[in-house]
C-alpha cells in the first residue's frame, strides 16, 4: 500500500501498522519548538520513536524545511522491515539528508552518551493495546500487527522514561493515545517535571465519544504555563470537517480542496 501526501510519498506495505489518521493528526497538530525555545544550549535535534514507515519524521521535515536553522531528525524503529521501508521513504523524499532512520530498540538507541538530553522534541504514536487479551489479538491480527499494537515492546512507562532521559530541559514530548487509555498514560507521567502544554480531544463525529487524545508536554520547563485545551471533530455529514481539512491541509490531499 502507499499514501500520497502533498510533498512526499509513503510506501507502507512492509509495515505492521499502515498510515492512519492518528499520525496525520499528531504531525499536523503539534507545536514545533523554535530556535528561541528554552533549549538554547542544545542543537536542533528532534526524535520520532517507533517511526513505522516514517510519516511523522517526514512531516517534521516538511514543517521545518524553511527554518533558517537546520533541524536534524532521528527516527527509531525496532521492526527491520518497517525500518527499511522508512529508509526508502526518506531517501525518496525531498529531505533525504534531514532524517536518519535507526533500526534499533529505543532503549539501546538511548545508550549513546551524545543522546542524553540531546533532543528538543520527541514525537510518538505509541502502541496502545496494553492488557489486551493475547488470544483475541491472535485471532484477529497477523503477528506483525500484534507486535506493533500490543505493548510488549514499549509500554507507556518505558516511552516516558526514555523521553525523560533523551529530552533537554525545556524540550517537549508529543503523543497521540486512545482516550480510554488516558489513565494508564497519566500514571506513566507521574514525574512532576512534566507540564501539560496542549491537549486536544478528538471525535470522529460530533455525537460520538472522544476517541483520541493529542497531547504535548514540556519537560523541566523554567516557567509554568496554562495548558491549551482544544477539541476536534474529524467528520461532518458525508465528508471531512472544515477544521480537519484546515489542520491537515499541508499534508493530506483532501485538505487541499478546502
Amino acid at each position: 500500500m502507499a499514501f500520497q501526501c502533498q510533498q512526499f510519498y509513503l510506501k507502507d506495505d512492509q509495515c505492521a501498522m499502515k498510515v492512519g489518521t492518528d499520525s496525520l493528526l499528531l504531525g499536523s497538530w503539534l507545536q514545533l519548538p523554535t530556535s528561541s525555545s528554552e533549549c538554547k544550549h542544545s542543537a536542533r535535534r528532534w526524535l520520532d520513536i517507533g517511526c513505522g514507515c516514517g510519516i511523522l519524521a517526514l512531516m517534521l521535515a516538511q514543517r521545518s524545511a524553511d527554518d533558517a536553522e537546520a533541524v536534524s531528525i532521528d527516527a527509531v524503529e525496532l521492526d527491520q522491515q518497517a525500518a527499511t521501508q522508512a529508509q526508502y521513504n526518506v531517501a525518496n523524499s525531498p529531505w533525504p539528508t534531514r532524517v536518519q532512520v535507526f533500526n534499533q530498540d529505543i532503549m539501546a538507541f538511548a545508550q549513546a552518551p551524545s543522546r542524553h538530553q540531546g533532543y528538543q522534541l520527541i514525537i510518538s504514536n505509541p502502541p496502545y493495546f496494553a492488557g489486551a487479551n493475547q488470544t483475541t489479538l491472535q485471532a484477529q491480527s497477523p503477528s506483525a500487527r500484534r507486535q506493533a499494537r500490543h505493548q510488549q515492546r514499549l509500554s507507556f512507562a518505558q516511552l516516558v522514561q526514555q523521553a525523560q532521559y533523551l529530552l533537554a530541559p525545556g524540550g517537549c514530548l508529543a503523543v497521540v493515545i486512545p482516550a480510554d487509555h488516558e489513565g494508564n498514560w497519566l500514571a506513566a507521567m507521574a514525574d512532576d517535571g512534566w507540564q501539560l502544554q496542549r491537549r486536544c480531544l478528538v471525535r470522529t463525529r460530533a455525537h460520538k465519544p472522544v476517541r483520541r487524545l493529542l497531547l504535548q508536554y514540556g519537560w523541566r520547563c523554567a516557567e509554568p504555563f496554562e495548558p491549551q485545551q482544544q477539541r476536534l471533530t474529524i467528520h461532518h455529514q458525508q465528508g471531512y470537517s472544515a477544521e480537519f481539512r484546515q489542520l491537515t491541509a499541508a499534508f493530506y490531499l483532501a485538505g487541499a480542496s478546502l
